[in-house]
């Protein structure tokens, strides 16, 4: 990865290599998940690229099946955690900076990639490889995005329904020196609102800074909010040295 791009947590700055040792210690729980009893490759890129051929071959559907019964049992807890917390939220926070690209272009491609997937054989790719606690990422209709993953370090994942542009439930307020943002309330399918996302971005000197944000009900574990945190890291640097070759093919 691009180390041109700078991770902070909790006021801490955290090397690419702990972003990259992170992310290799999740795929063989991804494997689990998806009831493959897969060799790990001892290269972090071989044992990334092994994953994404599995859940590529497998298929939404079939991923969606086999996660069926986890994902009822995940709801279930995710309901009673934003019951019992009386619409109070915990954050996981993170902000990354990255050279090579605005804030404008930035907004725009991660904005294109997580909405625009279903038609494009390379978003899907993206998506999944982003992260590999990513199972499932499509868009439902106009600017709602289906998320099927794992939340911070937890085991097993979650389902939930993310609208862009609906700020129901957020408690994280808009920064006014941050101009571009994606925001969006996460839902149950049965539309009960459960958290969301507020991430905002802008310009600087040399590239743009992001502050990016999850909300979560109060009652969830602490660990599960505070090691999201990571989560976000290694997404969203993937999807920004994605973001930056865009720029640099002049695509946009």
């Amino acid at each position: 990865m691009d180390k041109s791009i700078n991770i902070t947590i909790d006021g801490k700055s955290v090397p690419m290599e702990e972003v990259e040792q992170w992310r290799y210690g999740r795929i063989s729980n991804a494997f689990h998940n998806l009831k493959m009893h897969e060799h790990v490759p001892s290269e972090p890129a071989k044992a990334e690229a092994k994953l994404l051929k599995v859940k590529l071959s497998l298929g939404e559907n079939e991923i969606q099946r086999r996660m069926e019964a986890i994902l009822r049992l995940n709801t279930a807890a995710i309901k009673i955690f934003t019951r019992l917390s009386h619409g109070k939220r915990k954050f996981a926070v993170a902000k990354i900076t990255a050279d090579g690209i605005t804030s404008e272009r930035a907004a725009y491609w991660i904005n294109t990639v997580n909405l625009n997937a279903e038609h494009n054989e390379e978003y899907t790719k993206v998506n999944l490889a982003a992260n590999p606690d990513h199972y499932i990422l499509r868009c439902t209709q106009d600017h709602t995005l289906e998320v099927i993953e794992c939340n911070g370090n937890y085991k097993t994942p979650f389902q939930f329904f993310i609208t862009y542009g609906d700020e129901t439930g957020l408690r994280t307020p808009v920064n006014p020196n941050y101009p571009y943002q994606s925001v969006g309330a996460a839902r149950t399918a049965e539309g009960i609102v459960v958290g969301g996302v507020r991430h905002q971005f802008r310009d600087t000197a040399t590239g743009f800074e992001a502050l990016l944000c999850v909300e979560f009900p109060s009652a969830t574990p602490s660990f599960v909010v505070k090691s999201h945190q990571i989560h976000l890291a290694a997404e969203f640097s993937y999807w920004l040295n994605w973001a930056i070759r865009k720029v640099q093919e002049q695509e946009y």
